[in-house]
């Protein structure tokens, strides 16, 4: 479930990314306009998604406890790699189009 919910907020940025190269063709201008466009909202709804899971985290029953803690910390786990890693193994490697060498 976590994995999903990651997934889809990389793929999200990613996909943003390629669409900012088309205009720009630049690497480092398609990342940092990504971060302007939509860094914020990859943030609330992150902190929306961890704010219900805090209910199963508040649970009495263990089992629930321990699904709303590990969401909570995967979540957040993933929203801060998307924040770091991705855009920096984007920009490094340069794997969708070709930009400037920048």
């Amino acid at each position: 479930m976590i994995l999903g919910i990651a997934v889809d907020d990389t793929i999200h940025f990613i996909s943003h990314i390629n669409l900012e190269l088309e205009r720009k063709k630049s690497y480092s201008q398609a990342v940092l306009d990504t971060f302007v466009k939509i860094g914020r909202t990859l943030g609330t709804t992150t902190v929306i998604l961890c704010a219900m899971f805090t209910v199963y985290a508040l649970s009495p029953i263990a089992m629930l406890f321990h699904v709303g803690v590990l969401a909570i910390i995967g979540m957040a786990a993933a929203l801060l790699a998307d924040y770091t890693l991705t855009p920096l193994l984007i920009y490094v490697l340069k794997p969708l189009r070709r930009g400037s060498n920048e």
